[in-house]
């Protein structure tokens, strides 16, 4: 048995998301992009001034910060056992080309999705799809996840 958590979806697959989601890039390049509503959620009761930020995120206490990691594992973890879900992983030269993978097993999937430490470096992050809703997620770094939700609504 592997010990590999993901493994990269058929050919056929790949295409087929490319084609759900061609704004990716620029998603991830941008943090917004035209056609996409974007929603964040977080574990504060309130969007954080510059200095509540500071304040909050400076001085954390490591049972805080394992409380905080604690709501939104939860959070995507319970998302992610209700729909068929995707890895976004950045690959080639200058990590530019996009590819998905299939999580290994549900445990794969939730150790995948334990959120990194406040202060990692954005490339260590997850980024998800999820075809049948049309969504995009992001694990951001201040204790907030970022959704890209697909807008279909015409008219």
């Amino acid at each position: 048995m592997s010990n590999r958590r993901f493994i990269a979806v058929k050919k056929s697959d790949q295409s087929y998301l490319e084609d759900a989601f061609p704004e990716l890039s620029e998603i991830i390049e941008n943090n917004t992009v035209d056609g996409y509503k974007k929603a964040s959620i977080t574990v504060f009761d309130h969007w954080l001034s510059e200095e509540e930020a500071d304040a909050e995120l400076n001085n954390i206490p490591p049972g805080i910060e394992k409380e905080y990691d604690a709501r939104l594992h939860s959070f995507i973890c319970s998302l992610t056992s209700r729909f068929e879900t995707y890895l976004i992983r950045r690959v080639g030269k200058n990590k530019k080309e996009i590819t998905f993978r299939r999580f290994s097993s549900e445990y794969a999937k939730n150790r995948t999705l334990t959120p990194q430490p406040w202060i990692a470096s954005n490339h260590s992050r997850f980024m998800l799809v999820i075809p049948s809703l049309e969504l995009a997620y992001f694990e951001g770094w201040d204790f907030t996840h970022h959704v890209y939700l697909k807008n279909t609504l015409t008219g």
